[in-house]
Formats: structure tokens, C-alpha cells, sequence
């Protein structure tokens, strides 16, 4: 069987024998940016050209052709990689740009984290010499008073501030162990359908916050346009709340309650105040709750819950000023006991996940049942 080259030698030595002249040079050179024929292929085109045979040259086509998808791919990879070289150097600058301001943002965070706690240290110097005045302040009191040296406006100021230390540790304490207010502010969020169903927080049914404290609350209320003040006992609380731009005035719960007309509210809420009343205040808050809200306000009084041993048996204790748990069940009969309906008891706050023991036992899920459930429970009821 006759290879390639003897194929060719013989065609050659056919055209000579006919045509009586030498065939001119085969041209092998082709550009550089692309890749060549086969040897084999281009000789057998360039001697069926010179044949003038017809049915060669469609053949060698047909052979040629997956060639020439080859060569049209090589041409658009190369295209594709001078494109790629071209976005290489964007790119590092890119990555050095994104680098800086990442080193930037890095400088910013550890100057502001510096000043953090500078401003924390200077706060508790603060405290400290602010105590120190008080003790001193007490002291020249005491003196003037057993010197006779106090008229009786005197003594009287001196009786409304003789809380004052106390309810600047309140406040701290409040700081130190309820929680930043942007994250209790976001946790109240959950209340705020149940005062959309209810219609409270317009003018002729206003919300009244009994103990707001820092105002968490009232602060929610104003960010949604709902119309509400609050109550406190505590003038430091108050005036935090004043500054912030809440309305509040220092009052005690019960009293604030007694001022009002009958059927005048929309909306009674009390976060963590309940745990702090003897059982005749409580009684007379409820009382008084249900004669001045108006039909279809509502009542939402947030407390910590007992059902978790943790909460019964310790961090309820955190706070000096709790008087008594108090449960699920009992809030719940004393809504019912002075008419309200719809009474709805809402579990909130489980500890996180990291809490929980590890386990897919039925003993180690009781124990997190118990151990990891809900720290407060809200109980939530309509006047009729």
C-alpha cells in the first residue's frame, strides 16, 4: 500500500511527464497567529489545485474540515487570553485598593474600640467620684440640719432627691444587666402587632407604659408614630427618657393609673415592673387597668418566668429590688378574675443554643427543656 510521499512523488513525476516544466515552490510559511495545516493535507491541496481536479479539492476540504473549527477555537482562545492579560493588571489594582481600605477600616475599629473603653473607664470614675460627692453632700446635710440651719423648703428638697444615689445604681444596674437598649428595643418589636389589632397608640386611645426605665418602649412607639408616655418612679429614669425626646414624667404606677378617666387608654404595658409590687398593688394594678382602658384595649405586662429553674431559682434574684416570682397561671386567673378576655400567655427569650447540653437522648432534651426554655413570659388580655 502506497504512503503519502510515494502518493505525491508519483503525481509530481505525472504533471512533469505532461506539462513538460518543473512545478513552482510549495509555499509551507503561514502566519504566526494561528496554527498551520497538517504537511500531508496542504501538499495534497496544493497538487489537486495544480490538476484542476475537482473531486480532489472537495475531498481534501472534507478532510480539512475539523481542522478549520480547530483553527477558528485556537483564534478565539487567543483572543480570549489577551483579554484576560489585559484584565489581570485591574484586577491587583483592584485588590490593592480593596486591601487599603480594609486596613483602613481595620485602623478606624481598633481607634474607636480604644475609645470605648476610655469612655467606660471615665464613666466608672466618674461613678465613683459622683459618690464620693453624695457621701460628702450627706454629710454637710446632716451637719446643717442638726444645726437648725434649714428652712422647710430646704428639707423638703433634700427629702424628694434623698433617692437620687440609689436610682443612679438603677440605672446602671438596668445598663449592666438588661441589655444594650437597641437590643431590648428590638425584642419589644414583637408587641407591636397586638397594638395594631387593638387600634391603641392614636389620641383618643394613647399607650401608657407603667416603669418605662430607660424607655425602650416609648422609643418604639415614637419610631412608629404611635402616640404614648410613660411613668416612672425613678427621676433619673425619667430625666434619661426626657433627654432621649420621650414623654415622661415621675410618677408612681398606681397613681399614674388613678389620674386617668375611665375608658380613656388604648394600651397598659408594664416590662419587668410586676415582679417588683406586693400582692395588693398588683391586685389594685389590675383593678385599675380595667377601668381606665377603654373596650378592646389591652394589657401587656412582660416578667421573668419562673418555669425556668434558672430563672425561679437565680438570675431572678439579680435584681434586689424583685419581691416574688410570679407564674404563668396565676397572671393568667388574675386577667380572668377582674374581666378580661382573650387572654393569651407569650413565652419569650429561650437561652441560645450554645446553652444546651450536647445529645439526642430523651434525658439530655428533657434537661434542656427545663434548663434552656424561656427566660420571661408576657401576658397579654382585652378588655372586653
Amino acid at each position: 500500500m502506497l504512503n503519502i510521499d510515494e502518493l505525491k512523488e508519483r503525481i509530481r513525476l505525472e504533471v512533469l511527464s505532461r506539462s513538460g516544466q518543473l512545478p513552482p515552490p510549495i509555499e509551507t510559511v503561514v502566519p504566526q497567529s494561528q496554527p498551520s495545516e497538517p504537511l500531508p493535507f496542504a501538499r495534497l491541496r496544493r497538487i489537486a489545485k495544480r490538476l484542476h481536479c475537482e473531486f480532489a479539492l472537495r475531498f481534501v476540504g472534507w478532510l480539512l474540515r475539523p481542522w478549520r473549527g480547530y483553527r477558528s477555537l485556537h483564534a478565539d482562545m487567543q483572543r480570549w487570553e489577551q483579554r484576560l492579560a489585559g484584565l489581570e493588571p485591574r484586577f491587583v489594582t483592584l485588590e490593592q485598593l480593596i486591601t487599603g481600605e480594609i486596613d483602613s477600616r481595620s485602623q478606624d475599629l481598633i481607634r474607636i474600640n480604644q475609645e470605648f473603653h476610655d469612655l467606660q473607664r471615665d464613666l466608672v470614675l466618674t461613678r465613683q467620684a459622683n459618690i464620693l460627692r453624695g457621701y460628702e453632700l450627706k454629710r454637710l446635710m446632716d451637719d446643717l440640719k442638726a444645726d437648725g440651719r434649714l428652712t422647710e423648703d430646704e428639707k423638703q428638697v433634700l427629702a424628694d432627691h434623698a433617692d437620687d444615689r440609689l436610682e443612679t445604681y438603677l440605672l446602671a444596674f438596668a445598663d449592666a444587666c438588661r441589655g444594650d437598649e437597641r437590643d431590648i428595643r428590638r425584642d419589644l418589636t414583637v408587641y407591636l402587632d397586638y397594638l395594631d389589632k387593638s387600634g391603641a397608640g392614636v389620641v383618643d386611645a394613647p399607650v401608657l407604659d407603667l416603669g418605662c426605665g430607660r424607655g425602650e418602649w416609648l422609643g418604639l412607639l415614637l419610631d412608629r408614630y404611635l402616640i404614648g408616655s410613660g411613668v416612672d418612679r425613678a427621676q433619673v429614669m425619667v430625666d434619661h427618657c426626657l433627654d432621649a425626646g420621650f414623654a415622661a414624667e415621675r410618677s408612681d404606677a398606681l397613681e399614674a393609673l388613678r389620674g386617668k378617666e375611665i375608658d380613656s387608654l388604648g394600651a397598659i404595658t408594664a416590662f419587668h415592673l410586676i415582679e417588683h409590687l406586693p400582692f395588693p398593688l398588683l391586685y389594685r394594678l389590675f383593678e385599675e387597668s380595667y377601668r381606665t382602658l377603654r373596650p378592646g384595649g389591652i394589657i401587656i405586662f412582660e416578667t421573668p418566668n419562673p418555669e425556668n429553674p434558672l430563672v425561679g431559682s437565680h438570675t431572678f434574684y439579680h435584681d434586689p429590688t424583685h419581691r416574688n416570682p410570679l407564674t404563668p397561671s396565676g397572671m393568667e386567673f388574675m386577667a380572668r378574675y377582674h374581666g378580661f378576655v382573650s387572654i393569651e400567655i407569650l413565652r419569650l427569650h429561650p437561652y441560645p443554643d450554645s446553652a444546651r447540653l450536647e445529645g439526642k437522648d430523651l434525658l439530655t432534651e428533657r434537661i434542656n427543656a427545663l434548663l434552656c426554655g424561656y427566660q420571661d413570659f408576657a401576658l397579654i388580655a382585652v378588655k372586653p
